[in-house]
């Protein structure tokens, strides 16, 4: 999802997980992209992988870096294997054959 200054939230544990893989820590990562002619900073591979967003050119980047899809960097995109998560209906209402949702509005003082 992106936000009004058009940055964007990543998948914390994907980039995590491809940086360990590829044996680098922040620094070496920030190095080698730096070689490949991509610009992603240090503290902006750290805010990536705190799970702040980040520009969508570093998000760019970092794609191209690990020869992944950007789609599948994006945070809240489950793997493909992942199992689904089905909704569970209350067991206060087991009648129900669909999950209940509830929505709560509260009003403020109209004014007259």
């Amino acid at each position: 999802m992106s936000t009004a200054d058009g940055r964007i939230a990543l998948n914390a544990t994907l980039l995590k997980e491809q940086r360990k893989k590829f044996g680098l820590s922040q620094e070496k990562l920030a190095e080698a992209c730096l070689k490949q002619g991509l610009s992603v900073s240090v503290s902006s591979i750290k805010r990536a992988e705190l799970g702040m967003n980040v520009l969508y050119r570093t998000a760019t980047q970092l794609a191209a870096f690990y020869s992944i899809s950007l789609d599948k960097l994006l945070a809240n995109t489950a793997p493909i294997n992942a199992p689904s998560k089905e909704l569970k209906t209350p067991s206060i209402f087991p009648y129900y054959k669909k999950p209940l949702l509830t929505i709560v509005l509260e009003i403020g003082p109209q004014p007259y």
